[in-house]
């Protein structure tokens, strides 16, 4: 009986969420900032509770996430955070009387101006990128190219990660975190207004981009890259409405990349092997850490009460509490022993609960959901153009973090301030030291 309704309750749930999405001014169906992080929870941080209370993945069940107890608080704290925020979407558009728009009728291309100082990001981020390798003893990929031993990527990937020798978040920030952002512009205005000049200004920035999303030879940031651009396509030429067939192939698309990845890195023996892999690391790899959050608070330890959130140039009195290092141990005790340092990150509910239990469950997605509409409206307000794009759909990949990662993240959240701080100056010196902020009302659902 349980299971039954469990069943059908884990149905509902998207269905009540997809009606409160359409009385927001979002959809699913539809790409903005507030709907895309609602499908990057459900996919990340919901439709994996289905195969784990039933036992599917044999891998997560031999970790150890067996009770269906637990299981079933997983499921009532996703299916409430996800709910709450939407609720919070809907509180900005009624009671605040907050607007964001969909549609890119009013998409212009680059002028001679915006052009120019886009390029000139895009050769900063270049420099940065070159200073990044020039620090390097040796890139992960080249070292797969040449066919050398597991020892030499695992220690070329280690070198250009962990411990690389210098700050890596100020280096991504330009490397990744930018350059994403210009190519996405540059195809959009590519997208807009067909040239060989535009179509060179894209084809460089998506080679230095792809260069630098597959140097470390990890899987997600490239992948997550082909989804920004097929983003931009969206909003663009789909008029925000996400095409079936384009979804069948970019699925297609990442599932052949990963596969491929899995059987060259991973040590996948077969495509078969590979493949269950790569679907158990999108459903399962990203909520079941919560279940061993769920497990370890307060039976293990006392509930955190703050510890685990950033304290900036130690100015308050406590020491941060590494939640993820530590949830890695408890998924997988062995590391302790071996001297492996893991990190086991997760949607955002379950820090929350490990510092306050089910009342931070309970409140704090809702203010959530306040954040997420109040950035999209103002980011909405820039006068449309390609620029606009590449900063909307970077939001987005940026804040879907939310179902796989902790609050701590978005709370001293350098990435999200230094990328808006950059854009609004180059939109500045683009108007001649003006800004240009306008609404366009490019229609409803």
């Amino acid at each position: 009986m349980i299971d039954f309704l469990f069943i059908i309750l884990f149905i509902t749930v998207p269905v009540i969420v997809h009606h409160l999405l359409k009385l927001s001014g979002a959809s699913i169906f539809r790409f903005s900032i507030p709907s895309f992080v609602i499908l990057a929870m459900l996919f990340f941080a919901y439709a994996g509770i289905f195969p784990l209370y039933f036992g599917w993945d044999e891998y997560r069940y031999y970790m150890g996430v067996q009770n269906k107890e637990v299981i079933l608080k997983m499921f009532a704290c996703s299916s409430w955070t996800i709910v709450t925020m939407v609720l919070g979407f809907n509180f900005c558009r009624h009671i605040l009387n907050f607007r964001f728009y969909l549609v890119s009728t009013g998409l212009r291309s680059f002028t001679c101006r915006e052009k120019i100082i886009t390029f000139t990001l895009f050769s900063v981020c270049l420099i940065v990128l070159a200073v990044y390798l020039s620090k390097l003893p040796s890139i992960a990929l080249f070292v797969v190219m040449n066919k050398l031993g597991t020892d030499e990527i695992g220690a070329a990937r280690s070198l250009m990660g962990n411990d690389f020798a210098g700050k890596l978040h100020w280096y991504n920030l330009f490397m990744r975190d930018a350059l994403n952002v210009v190519t996405f512009a540059f195809f959009a205005n590519w997208l807009v207004k067909k040239g060989k000049i535009n179509f060179i200004f894209f084809l460089l920035s998506a080679l230095a981009a792809s260069f630098s999303a597959i140097m470390a030879t990890e899987k997600g940031p490239f992948a997550w890259f082909l989804i920004g651009l097929f983003l931009v396509h969206v909003f663009v030429v789909s008029r925000g409405v996400y095409p079936i067939k384009s979804i069948v192939k970019l699925a297609f698309c990442l599932l052949s990349f990963l596969v491929v990845f899995y059987l060259n890195f991973m040590g996948s023996t077969e495509i078969g092997s590979a493949l269950l892999s790569v679907l158990s690391r999108a459903i399962t790899g990203g909520i079941d850490p919560a279940y061993f959050y769920l497990e370890h608070f307060p039976k293990s330890e006392d509930f955190l009460l703050g510890q685990s959130l950033p304290n900036p140039g130690g100015l308050l009195p406590f020491t941060p509490y590494p939640l993820t290092k530590e949830a890695s141990l408890w998924m997988i005790p062995d590391n302790a022993l071996k001297g492996i340092v893991g990190s086991a990150p997760t949607v955002f509910w379950a820090e929350l609960y490990a510092n306050w239990g089910m009342y931070g469950v309970l409140l704090i997605p809702f203010i959530i959901g306040i954040g997420l509409y109040s950035i999209s409206a103002f980011v909405n307000k820039l006068e449309c153009n390609p620029l606009k794009v590449g900063l909307m759909v970077w939001l987005a990949l940026h804040l879907k973090n939310l179902s796989e990662s902790g609050i701590s993240e978005f709370l001293v959240d350098t990435s999200l301030t230094v990328i808006l701080a950059l854009v609004l100056l180059m939109t500045f010196l683009a108007n001649k030291c003006r800004f240009k902020i306008k609404g366009y009302n490019w229609g409803t659902y």
